[in-house]
């Protein structure tokens, strides 16, 4: 009996010993490093695929023709939906993705959207073109973008030309004449004997609950220092109503 308690006592001394050899022995891994695994991804050291970087272009709703809601995008493209039914329901905008390296091209938006279209003659003979599309967001129908072109045969590089828009309330419940909104747009020499210059967006009617808005627009043009004149009357302010019906 002494035997076996001193066998078992001698055992369960030696277990914390080969215990902690087997510890001490054990191979040690080396912490985590997230800046290296984080180096690694950025560094495309590893075998996944990468996806390719998007961007989001918005879309806003113009008309509903048939059973197609019309949209006009930030990038310059026109796309359509199917109309929700009942009633051809379209939404106010979407959002769709579209490559983040793909620029937007202003020739390919003048391009593809439907434009509409100005022109103004002045009494020198200067041709004022204007070149606008119509956007429709929520209660508020807007001009964007709008773009100006003056042109005449004695212009070269050197002119300085400025167009000044001004866009007024063109409703009864509005003092007459009073104005919502100018600006003046500084034109860029664009090659032979043409101006060109954008103006931002221009309200052109505005509908909300119990009451709405339209407007009517005025140009000034001053070429070199002296304002342009219509061809009638000897005015400064030529009349310009940009529709979008």
């Amino acid at each position: 009996m002494k035997k076996v308690s001193l066998f078992l006592a001698v055992c369960f001394a030696a277990a914390p010993l080969f215990a902690g050899t087997a510890e001490t022995k054990a191979p040690q891994l080396p912490p985590i490093d997230a800046g290296t695994i984080l180096n690694q991804i950025e560094n495309s050291q590893n075998h996944f695929p990468q996806p390719h970087p998007v961007t989001m272009d918005m879309c806003v709703f113009t008309k509903l023709i048939g059973n197609e809601c019309l949209f006009k995008c930030e990038s310059g493209v026109s796309i359509s939906e199917p109309a929700r039914q009942p009633g051809g329901v379209c939404a106010t905008h979407i959002l769709r993705p579209m490559p983040a390296w793909l620029p937007p091209s202003r020739e390919v938006s003048r391009a593809d959207q439907d434009w509409k279209h100005a022109r103004i003659y002045a009494a020198d003979g200067t041709v004022i073109a204007v070149d606008y599309s119509i956007m429709g967001l929520g209660g508020s129908i807007t001009a964007a973008p709008v773009w100006f072109n003056v042109t005449n045969k004695a212009f070269g590089s050197r002119n300085k030309i400025r167009v000044v828009l001004m866009n007024y309330y063109d409703n009864q419940g509005m003092p007459s004449g009073q104005i919502q909104e100018t600006q003046q747009i500084d034109l860029t020499y664009t090659g032979g004997t043409r101006y060109t210059g954008q103006a931002q967006k221009v309200v052109l009617s505005e509908s909300h609950i119990g009451y709405g808005y339209n407007f009517r627009q005025e140009i000034s043009v001053v070429v070199d220092g002296q304002w342009l004149s219509t061809t009638q009357g000897n005015s400064h302010n030529f009349p310009l109503k940009m529709t979008w019906y």
